[in-house]
């Protein structure tokens, strides 16, 4: 779980942004390993339209599948 899955997973915007500004973008498609999930779902999971809107205008994928080698 990267620092990125715990700001979503925690609804923290403010960190979100601040994580996607420094460097976090190259982690923005991770799979978490423990369940399986992006920051994109952590975030979906929570209901946060605003976290949601930021990671895809950052360039988080809608869906990922073992093609994507994500998994």
């Amino acid at each position: 779980m990267t620092p990125l899955h715990c700001a979503c997973g925690n609804n923290n915007l403010e960190l979100v942004t601040l994580l996607l500004a420094n460097g976090a973008k190259e982690s923005i498609n991770k799979v978490d390993k423990l369940f399986g999930l992006t920051p994109l779902c952590c975030a979906c999971c929570n209901n946060n339209l605003e976290i949601v809107t930021l990671l895809l205008a950052n360039g988080a994928k809608e869906s990922i599948n073992k093609v994507d080698k994500f998994i």
